[in-house]
């Protein structure tokens, strides 16, 4: 009241004026230094006594006249020790908001942007519309980078795309008078700095118009008082907005789509773009997303503005501390056979390190959508059955598997082998990490050269480590083989005897070691049916693949020879 009776008697010596402005003043620099002034405007008190994070109601100013404004520190009355001194000449019947922005000691804040004035043009005392609540946003921290700022319980989406200091909005936004959460990230990568309440309908704004200003160091290792949102009402009274204790769930995302068409991707979650440009084979480290709230997760071509046109939309709700790993995998192009729609597959209670030190676990998931179901077995120690009958998209629970240097045999499921990889988990260092292990690519590469199938590992930071092959059979070892073709006996020694050819067929037979060679070839131009005699009396002992063509028709089956 005191403040308010001193501002009125410093209206009325401008009242010789015949023209006037009217003017809402916020104190808004955070430096101690500045931390109550004095408002002079041509030699005469204007505002005295004005505290940081404090507003004057709207008063008359002389409009249409050259005017020193001039701000003294807490006591000074002398103009010639002002901290800051600047001219402006205010339009008549205009309306202003006049926020103190930046700070006075330049030695403890050598880096930060210095004391000024920032003049709003266009201000509101009432809302524009009956009913509604127009507020004005400032972006009043020195040290906090841009920022955009998005209402998550409407949801409303994105209120500000960038706001830089010490800017306003270009206009007044309107509001319905309803209670709102508003998010504050910052728009070089969409990390969150804080959520906020707005208490619109709480706070009975209806009508109003009102100045929302971040204020305050984003850095703590700033000295002086801490960031957050507050609201400067029409008639001077300034409010806090509460910060919103946010509950994060831990997540890493894996693009796994070898679809040329979801090469790059963007993935937003509601209206941020959180992975601009995510690449086919790319992995994030574990990120802090928002739980217990709807989200809605869209992916979109690469340097997209927006989510229109999104080639994959989805809401989900994820559990506070829980943490998860979800895969974005399948096919943009239905063109491509076999075709698996473009999804999401999401494990939870992921981890982001092993269960034991001396330990490397691995999480299994079958991403290749043209691979059939496979099992795969570690042929070094052996261990076999180290996953069975997995199928595209799904996830095989957490192996813990002592960290050593493996070789990883994949199967179909008639235990013909088509392709062995390393896994280097001693030589890459990965003891005591959680990693996934992911098939990826496709076997019929003609469907994307540059996505042969492969086995990838996403370590918990987000490297990508691809799987060194050490031996692949053809495409066409992937497909079954003929069940009606018979291979006897087996184990062989001498002669191995296949039944179910086809009479006049053209029959080419390869014998493939396990290390992927051919160690012999058949060819029988015009076979009349019955028995293919195939001698293997010559080969040692162990594993061997036929792959057997007839006139075009390919099937591969496994068998041995034991002496």
């Amino acid at each position: 009241m005191k403040q308010l009776l001193l501002i009125l008697l410093s209206v009325a010596s401008f009242s010789a004026f015949s023209q006037t402005a009217r003017l809402q003043a916020i104190h808004n620099s955070p430096d101690p230094a500045a931390d109550t002034v004095n408002v002079y405007v041509n030699g005469a008190p204007f505002v005295p006594d004005l505290a940081f994070r404090n507003a004057t109601p709207f008063v008359d100013a002389p409009a249409g006249v050259p005017l020193v404004i001039s701000i003294l520190p807490k006591g000074e009355t002398d103009t010639a020790n002002a901290v800051f001194s600047t001219n402006v000449t205010l339009a008549a019947n205009e309306t202003y908001v006049v926020v103190a922005s930046g700070v006075v000691d330049a030695t403890t804040y050598p880096t930060l942007p210095t004391f000024s004035l920032e003049i709003f043009t266009g201000a509101r005392e009432v809302a524009a519309s009956s009913g509604d609540v127009d507020v004005l946003i400032q972006h009043g921290s020195p040290d906090a980078p841009a920022v955009l700022v998005n209402e998550t319980s409407v949801p409303a989406g994105n209120l500000v795309p960038s706001i830089a200091f010490p800017d306003f909005i270009p206009d007044y936004a309107d509001f319905v008078p309803l209670d709102y959460e508003l998010d504050v990230r910052l728009v070089s990568d969409s990390s969150l700095v804080g959520s906020y309440s707005a208490p619109l309908n709480t706070l009975g704004l209806t009508d109003s118009a009102i100045v929302v200003f971040a204020s305050g160091f984003a850095d703590p290792s700033n000295p002086g008082p801490g960031f957050g949102l507050f609201a400067a009402l029409a008639n001077g009274d300034v409010v806090q907005l509460p910060e919103i204790t946010q509950r994060f769930a831990r997540v890493q995302i894996i693009h796994n789509s070898a679809d040329p068409l979801a090469d790059e991707v963007d993935i937003w979650i509601d209206t941020v773009k959180i992975l601009p440009n995510f690449a086919y084979g790319e992995a994030t480290p574990f990120l802090d997303v928002q739980a217990e709230q709807n989200i809605v997760i869209s992916i979109t071509a690469a340097n997209s503005n927006d989510t229109t046109g999104s080639v994959y939309r989805t809401g989900l709700t994820l559990d506070e501390n829980e943490t998860y790993v979800v895969i974005a995998a399948g096919l943009v192009d239905n063109t491509i056979t076999p075709f698996e729609p473009l999804d999401l597959y999401i494990y939870a209670g992921a981890q982001e390190t092993a269960m034991d030190s001396s330990e490397t676990d691995v999480l299994v998931f079958h991403g290749a959508t043209d691979a059939p179901t496979v099992n795969v077995d570690e042929r070094t120690v052996p261990v076999t059955g180290l996953v069975t009958g997995i199928s595209f998209g799904d996830f095989d629970g957490y192996l813990p598997l002592l960290t050593d240097d493996y070789e990883l045999e994949v199967q179909l499921t008639d235990q013909t082998v088509v392709a062995v990889f390393e896994a280097p988990l001693q030589s890459a260092g990965l003891e005591g990490q959680s990693i996934v292990l992911f098939a990826s690519g496709f076997v019929d590469d003609t469907s994307n050269p540059d996505a042969p199938f492969f086995l990838k590992a996403a370590l918990a930071d987000g490297t990508v480590i691809t799987l060194p092959l050490i031996t692949r059979l053809s495409n066409e070892s992937f497909s079954s083989s003929s069940a009606d073709i018979t291979l006897y006996p087996n184990p062989t020694s001498e002669i191995l005897f296949i039944n179910g050819l086809e009479s006049g067929a053209s029959v080419h037979a390869d014998l493939i070691d396990m290390n992927g060679r051919t160690v012999d070839h058949i060819y029988n131009p015009s076979f009349h049916g019955g028995t293919l005699e195939v001698p293997v009396s010559k080969l040692p002992s162990g594993s061997y693949f036929i792959r057997l063509n007839e006139n075009g028709k390919v099937s591969t089956n496994r068998f041995i020879i034991q002496k």
